[in-house]
């Protein structure tokens, strides 16, 4: 690679890391390119050279992070299939697999720490349907499917309507999860151990196979009868 290709790898790097930081705290609407080009020490021009425009630069910090953390899951899931080979594959597993490398990068600043897990939770929870559906079509639905199909199987005496909420929950949840640390340490009235990503990742699943495993039909039923009542 050239000196100036390396050059504008950087550059771009940079203006990716800075703009990361700026919507994480400011939201999308928060934050303009003028303001992300002097986080990023960069002139202005360079933003639309290289991503177009605002929203070409918060669909390139999706496609950066994502991509590793969607391949990770790829893996994971072919080595689940594999190890299930003659029966169903396990839900914690399942929820392992898609648990694990969102919250082992949100505890990790080099693959976007807890920025990156904020415009994740602003995408998934808070962001605008207009603005976000291209990044959910891009990054989310696919593995969406891919994860309720596998929860299809450990889950055979739920409808598909029932792995469709489980599935919905769990995201929602996750996303939350990463994304609010700082709202858990002001509820402990302490600093909470950082680098525990192995904890995060064992707490949150614990949680949600007790969740999904105890939301029977019946019970569902049952709640939506006296609600309804």
């Amino acid at each position: 690679m050239s000196s100036g290709r390396i050059a504008a790898v950087a550059t771009r790097d940079r203006i990716l890391d800075a703009a990361e930081h700026l919507f994480a705290r400011r939201g999308y609407y928060g934050v303009s390119l003028r303001a992300i080009a002097e986080e990023a020490g960069v002139q202005l021009g360079l933003l639309p050279y290289h991503f177009g425009s605002k929203e070409g630069l918060y669909a390139a910090i999706f496609e950066r992070r994502m991509g590793r953390i969607n391949a990770e899951r790829r893996v994971r899931l072919e080595a689940m299939r594999k190890r299930a080979v003659g029966r169903p594959p396990a839900l914690d597993e399942i929820l392992e697999t898609l648990v694990a490398p969102l919250v082992h990068a949100s505890h990790d600043p080099e693959r976007g720490g807890v920025d990156f897990a904020r415009m994740v939770n602003d995408v998934v929870n808070f962001g605008d349907r207009e603005r976000v559906l291209p990044l959910m079509v891009a990054h989310f639905d696919g593995m969406a499917r891919e994860f309720m199909e596998a929860m299809a199987q450990a889950l055979p005496d739920r409808s598909r309507d029932d792995v469709l909420w489980a599935y919905h929950f769990s995201v929602g949840a996750l996303a939350f999860a990463i994304a609010n640390r700082d709202h858990l340490e002001r509820l402990a009235g302490r600093t909470l151990a950082d680098g525990d990503a192995d904890g995060h990742v064992a707490r949150l699943i614990a949680w949600l196979v007790a969740a999904i495993r105890g939301t029977a039909p019946a019970g569902v039923s049952r709640i939506r009868d006296r609600v309804a009542g």
